[in-house]
């Protein structure tokens, strides 16, 4: 069972076009959940089946602790899931050279934070769609799904023919009734 948590509620366009297409939930936090949030989040979990839930959060104070927070809550009611950071990280910083800003000072955790901070809005649409495909695709079985895209090719194979038959009959049923009004 996956789903995809996501601090801020202006990028739920971008990612829910993803998350859509395989059926999977986007839980957007809007900063820190409140606990009725999470309490709903931990009732809706099957307990027969692991639990994998990848957060997308900014890279400042507030937006590192949001996890922790999310975690120990979590835990606290009974729910038990493996949770990944998966964006804005340090690497992702440096390495597609992220623009940043200043971390804000009246953030009581700030006082912790160390850099500067930046906002999970600095990362292209297109790559954060990808982020988001990549964690779901890592539980989906390959043999399975490509039986089932070959299954449903045929099955819309076999729509179009019906489809194309009936057009025919509809055509032969009004040539036959021209044909009977006809002199």
């Amino acid at each position: 069972y996956v789903e995809i948590w996501l601090e801020k509620e202006a990028l739920a366009g971008v990612l829910y076009e993803e998350t859509a297409d395989w059926n999977v939930a986007l839980m957007v936090t809007r900063g820190y959940p409140s606990l009725t949030f999470l309490y709903e989040a931990a009732m809706s979990v099957p307990d027969n089946k692991d639990v994998y839930l990848y957060y997308f959060g900014d890279h400042d104070p507030s937006g590192l602790d949001i996890p922790r927070h999310v975690e120990e809550r979590l835990d606290d009611l009974g729910a038990y899931f493996h949770f990944e950071r998966v964006a804005v990280t340090p690497d992702q910083i440096s390495e597609w050279k992220l623009p940043t800003r200043p971390t804000k000072r009246s953030d009581t955790r700030a006082r912790y934070f160390r850099g500067e901070s930046v906002e999970l809005d600095a990362i292209n649409p297109r790559r954060l769609r990808q982020l988001v495909s990549d964690c779901i695709s890592r539980h989906v079985d390959k043999d399975a799904w490509d039986r089932m895209r070959n299954i449903e090719a045929l099955e819309r194979e076999s729509a179009d023919a019906f489809m194309s038959h009936l057009k025919d009959l509809e055509t032969d049923v009004a040539m036959a009734t021209l044909d009977e009004v006809s002199p």
